[in-house]
């Protein structure tokens, strides 16, 4: 029972540092939390840093090759 007491003190320490954080997905219903999560991944991978680092190529091209008015 100690091990378990410790445990959730541990927890609420932790959970009071969430204000440190971009995201927080409450998991009280495993599916909601999971498809929260997949959000963020998908929303991580879309960020301007990311994209510049996966299209510099394409972004480039499309930039050199502006259109004539």
């Amino acid at each position: 029972m100690e091990v378990i007491e410790q445990r959730l003190a541990g927890a609420v320490t932790e959970m009071a540092q969430y204000v440190h954080f971009d995201f927080v997905i409450i998991n009280d219903n495993f599916e909601v939390a999971l498809t929260e999560l997949k959000a963020i991944i998908v929303a991580d991978r879309q960020t301007l840093k990311r994209q510049q680092q996966r299209y510099h190529r394409t972004i480039s091209n499309l930039l050199s090759n502006k259109v004539e008015e």
